[in-house]
């Protein structure tokens, strides 16, 4: 009887061992691949999400970062808060509903913007295009995603929330640091339901 509570409670541990190295090691796989989605090209593949994937990762990297769903979550959210945009795409796949309200409020918090060669930003309309906003479209790819509602109807925005992006857009100019206002002006559009929707 002693001998078999022994022998149960010695598979345990092995169980247990085998358990934190492989999550130790889907961690390790997961640090080494968030640069990549940290790229303003990541913002281009985020339509993967909608099959299920995410760029840059094997499905069976996938698999391991599902099997691991519920260790990884505390440090995806911790990472968003501190900022860091490119675990959305991670906490999209895993529909982490208690993602949303960060991914929310760093929507419309985070001012990153990416100077891309080739337009002229001496032009408004340079500051306009989604690709401009990396960030922001992992944060709207995201919330679509976890909620299964177009960004539109997933993050309402509260009449303060209208009023403060309408001031700081108002102060946008190509001229200078003023460019960074141009994110609210953009938000307000992408916020916006279109015409028939």
């Amino acid at each position: 009887m002693v001998a078999t509570q022994a022998m149960r409670a010695a598979a345990r541990e092995r169980r247990e061992a085998e358990f934190q190295q492989d999550l130790s090691a889907c961690v390790a796989m997961v640090e080494s691949k968030l640069p990549l989605l940290a790229g303003p090209e990541a913002a281009e593949c985020r339509d993967m999400l909608r099959e299920e994937t995410v760029p840059f990762f094997s499905p069976e990297e996938l698999a391991e970062i599902k099997r691991f769903g519920p260790q990884l979550q505390p440090m995806f959210l911790e990472r968003l808060r501190e900022g860091e945009h490119s675990v959305a795409y991670l906490l999209a796949y895993l529909k982490t509903q208690d993602a949303l309200p960060l991914l929310k409020e760093n929507l419309l918090t985070d001012r990153y913007f990416y100077w891309w060669e080739g337009p002229d930003y001496s032009r408004e309309e340079s500051y306009l295009r989604d690709e401009q906003y990396p960030h922001h479209l992992a944060y709207i790819a995201a919330i679509e995603h976890i909620s299964g509602k177009a960004i539109w109807d997933a993050m309402q925005l509260s009449m303060q929330e209208r009023s403060a992006l309408q001031a700081e857009s108002r102060k946008a100019s190509p001229e200078g640091p003023r460019f960074q206002h141009y994110c609210a002006r953009w938000l307000l559009m992408k916020l916006e339901r279109p015409h028939g929707r």
